[in-house]
């Protein structure tokens, strides 16, 4: 039979939960190296979805004449800045016609429609899109 050997060890208290706090630290920061902060709201504004909101312009779009239609309409579109009745905004283009349209904000509400809209630009600033 083989008989066992035993070393003594001066291991103190102190020494051990140094080691344990060193190791944890390296666990800990081994965890966190391969995530990353979620964005702040100003790092967030440029790259995000524009926030959802409604607004109502009234729009002329002379191609509609030729379907029947009126060509002036109130349309609901979603805006990403601030807006009051009366500004003057560029719609974006539709499958008839290519061109951004002007249009002004009559409601800062949707008319009735809930479903997937197109956004506005401001006037005088460059377009997405």
């Amino acid at each position: 039979m083989a008989t066992s050997t035993f070393y003594p060890t001066t291991v103190t208290d102190d020494a051990l939960s140094e080691q344990l706090a060193a190791e944890t630290r390296r666990s800990f920061d081994k965890i966190v190296a391969d995530m990353s902060a979620p964005a702040t709201d100003s790092k967030r504004r440029g790259s995000a979805k524009p926030r959802k909101a409604f607004i109502t312009v009234k729009v002329t779009m002379p191609h509609v004449k030729k379907y029947g239609k009126p060509p002036t309409m109130l349309l609901t579109y979603g805006c990403s800045f601030p807006v009051k009745v009366g500004d003057r905004v560029l719609c974006p283009p539709t499958r008839l016609n290519s061109k951004w349209t002007q249009g002004i904000v009559t409601d800062l509400k949707a008319n009735g429609y809930r479903g997937p809209v197109k956004y506005v630009a401001e006037l005088g600033r460059k377009k997405e899109g």
